[in-house]
């Protein structure tokens, strides 16, 4: 056997074990709480969750943002200085993807 024709089935069994090494992690990983937590639909269901009350808040201000607002708004602290209810609807960035038009749809009072 040639030097050259060695290399090329040592190179193809190398990137076969790669592969397969590849597919044994992936679907070990989507069986984890990890991917469901970083999975686009982990966005549909923190939506849905947030949506599906909305029909019970009364508030004076109601925050609208993205990640920045979800961790960097606290409505409760907002309440106490101002004297009004304060609500935050903020949403992760793929959350606004997954909701569509549905903050602009929605029936405000």
């Amino acid at each position: 056997m040639s030097g050259l024709r060695k290399y090329a089935i040592i190179k193809i069994a190398v990137f076969a074990l790669t592969l397969i090494a590849y597919a044994i992690f992936s679907f070990t990983f989507v069986k984890t709480h990890m991917f469901v937590m970083h999975s686009s639909n982990i966005s549909q269901i923190i939506s849905t969750s947030k949506f599906s009350h909305l029909h019970d808040i009364n508030a004076d201000i109601l925050f609208v943002g993205d990640s920045t607002a979800v961790v960097g708004v606290n409505p409760e602290i907002v309440s106490d200085v101002s004297g009004l209810t304060a609500y935050n609807l903020s949403l992760t960035v793929g959350s606004f993807i997954a909701v569509g038009d549905v903050m602009l749809d929605f029936k405000w009072n």
